[in-house]
């Protein structure tokens, strides 16, 4: 009588190869598909990032395609399947006003490459970060590059004085903002030259200086000019 019933038992299962599913879009008629099908019950679906495979396609499936699985009608076979987020993705911070190497650290963390150029700031300490490309707010993908431009140092880079004497005090602002450098401190003096015109400068003309240097002017005040 046993023998009977496990021959029988043995006669309801089916030797069936388990389908292909990877590659396919998982969605929802995906999901329908195992609510109502009669040979696959889907037991667990795990999310992945993936830089190769497009977001939503299925990586790999437990059974594998092609396995034979025993089939009987009322215990459906199970299947495991991973889905690919796609590449994965960081917005990029602001990371200047930094110390590069606590910034460097830090994306490197994230997953993305850090290249490191020379720049100069006349407002930062050096080895701070002044800027970054791309600029913050960028998204990226993990593995893409960020540049960090850090500051070495004014001396790095250099400009040429232009001659301000005789210029008029607005007109000489102008080509300090044009040639980056800054005003210094400004005095006014009597003299027979125009009202308003540099007389004198700190720096001589010509002479190639650090970008966002200070220059000192001295400016007629008139023949009348008493320093009040």
């Amino acid at each position: 009588m046993l023998k009977l019933f496990i021959n029988s038992v043995a006669n309801e299962y089916q030797d069936i190869p388990v389908r292909d599913f990877v590659g396919m879009t998982y969605s929802e008629e995906l999901e329908e598909f195992f609510d109502t099908s009669s040979v696959y019950y889907l037991l667990n679906v795990e999310f992945q990032y993936n830089d190769t495979i497009e977001e939503g396609k299925i990586i790999s499936q437990v059974p594998a395609a092609g396995v034979k699985k025993k089939f009987l009608a009322d215990k459906k076979i199970q299947i495991d399947l991973v889905v690919s987020k796609g590449t994965e993705t960081t917005v990029l911070g602001d990371y200047t006003v930094r110390d590069y190497r606590e910034a460097e650290a830090a994306l490197r963390k994230l997953g993305l490459t850090v290249v490191v150029e020379e720049d100069a700031s006349n407002y930062l300490d050096i080895g701070y970060v002044v800027r970054t490309e791309p600029e913050a707010g960028t998204v990226m993908n993990i593995g893409d590059t960020v540049t960090l431009y850090v500051n070495y140092g004014m001396d790095t880079i250099k400009t040429s004085v232009p001659n301000f004497v005789g210029m008029t005090e607005a007109d000489a602002m102008i080509h300090l903002i044009e040639n980056q450098l800054t005003v210094g401190t400004v005095t006014y003096e009597r003299s027979n030259n125009p009202a308003g015109t540099v007389i004198r400068q700190s720096a001589d003309a010509w002479v190639e200086i650090a970008k966002y240097s200070e220059i000192d002017f001295v400016v007629s005040g008139g023949a009348r000019y008493s320093g009040d």
